[in-house]
């Protein structure tokens, strides 16, 4: 959580405009959709996003998935991947002290913690069209389904 909260500070200082990119952004695009009678809605979210989180980042996720959600799509598919991994146009050198330290402590994570292992990018956009091109109607899918989904 630490890198998140780093890269939000260092990319952008004014609360207000991180709260307008992660909040009001998805919810303004969602009801855009929803007026305009746009029947499938999928949300990526973050792994451990709640509105009553504390840390700015999940408690903004938490909040527009809760938002997104009373928008009654008819699909409506809320993706929270955990730690990305795979090719960033930027370098960030939080990401990449992130990225190394996944990949040292992710053969320890086990059990429920096996959700916390990194993901690559690749895995969760291949986990968003099978899961798109579905029979699902609605569900929050974290790493182990996006895993499974995405190699399906």
């Amino acid at each position: 959580m630490f890198f998140l909260y780093w890269n939000y500070k260092k990319k952008t200082p004014n609360k207000q405009d991180y709260i307008n990119t992660e909040y009001n952004l998805p919810v303004t695009i969602g009801k855009i959709c929803s007026d305009n009678n746009v029947q499938n809605f999928t949300y990526i979210s973050s792994l451990g996003a709640s509105s009553k989180k504390t840390n700015l980042y999940l408690k903004n996720k938490g909040m527009a998935e809760e938002e997104l959600r009373k928008l009654n799509f008819k699909k409506f598919i809320v993706i929270r991947p955990s730690f990305l991994i795979g090719k960033r146009i930027e370098e960030r050198l939080g990401e990449k002290i992130g990225i190394f330290a996944m990949k040292c402590i992710s053969p320890f994570l086990v059990g429920d913690l096996k959700k916390y292992k990194s993901i690559n990018a690749e895995i969760v956009a291949k986990s968003m069209i099978n899961i798109s091109n579905s029979e699902i109607q609605s569900g929050v899918f974290e790493p182990p389904q996006l895993l499974r989904i995405g190699r399906e």
